[in-house]
């Protein structure tokens, strides 16, 4: 018998209103009013980034987003880190 690896999807928070902004730095999932699906947008400074189809895209880009009050959401707990 052969065993499936399952992969856990992390638990997630409630979107928010754009208006409200992130405590944290970091990467985000965040709804644009005309994309199908969401994007992965970066947070920093109390700005927003443009965005990527994944987090690794958008970990990399430089350029502010012209979408300051889009709604975005989070990990609803921190990751476990590895040392």
């Amino acid at each position: 018998m052969t065993k499936r690896s399952v992969t856990k999807k992390p638990k997630l928070t409630q979107w928010f209103d754009g208006s409200v902004k992130p405590v944290r730095d970091g990467v985000y999932e965040r709804k644009y009013p005309d994309e199908v699906r969401s994007v992965y947008c970066k947070f920093v400074d109390g700005k927003w980034w443009r965005g990527g189809w994944d987090i690794e895209e958008a970990s990399r880009i430089r350029t502010i987003s012209d979408y300051q009050n889009d709604p975005w959401r989070g990990l609803a707990q921190n990751p476990k880190v590895k040392p």
